[in-house]
């Protein structure tokens, strides 16, 4: 039957011959050494001119383009400098890819603790302005040191495009 046909009936096939032996049994093959599998790599996929496109796409300038390395976790994790011009400074970013939205929030609140015990101060206004431009960020917190006015950011979201639940953190400097 050929795919998409509507017809129901299904040949019938009648042998014009039939065997008059019984076959006789094959002698079974037995390899002489057992084969070894080489396994192949398989070429892990390089975002960094995708994460360069983004910013550049978000009006910041690409002053030390995203690299790409791997954490101990096997994680991939991308690198880069960027210059917003709405700012006077640049901002150290780094995107993790992980394996789930879990493994991304499990990141997450530690980092936002760390943040906490350095000194930076919840800047719920710039959260806000962060989940209302980007409404497909799970989680933000931006803040600022009091003492230094360095500012930090952490979010995390799923991005279809690397089918990965992304950890971004970007630090003033």
């Amino acid at each position: 039957m050929f795919f998409g046909s509507t017809s129901t009936v299904q040949p019938t096939v009648t042998p014009s011959v039939q065997p008059t032996a019984t076959p006789t049994p094959a002698t079974p093959i037995t390899p002489s050494a057992q084969p070894t599998a080489t396994p192949t790599a398989i070429p892990a996929v390089d975002y960094s001119s995708y994460f360069d496109t983004n910013f550049v796409n978000a009006h910041a300038t690409v002053i030390q383009p995203f690299t790409k390395s791997t954490n101990e976790r096997g994680d991939s994790v991308y690198a880069g400098i960027t210059h917003n011009p709405s700012v006077s400074y640049t901002m150290t970013t780094v995107i993790e890819l992980t394996k789930s939205q879990a493994e991304a929030k499990q990141l997450y609140d530690p980092t936002v603790a760390q943040a906490l015990n350095q000194g930076f101060v919840l800047r719920s206004d710039w959260a806000a302005q962060m989940k209302a431009n980007y409404p497909g960020v799970s989680e933000v917190w931006d803040g600022q040191q009091s003492s230094t006015g360095l500012e930090f950011s952490v979010q995390y979201y799923y991005d279809a495009h690397v089918a990965s639940w992304l950890v971004v953190t970007e630090a003033q400097g």
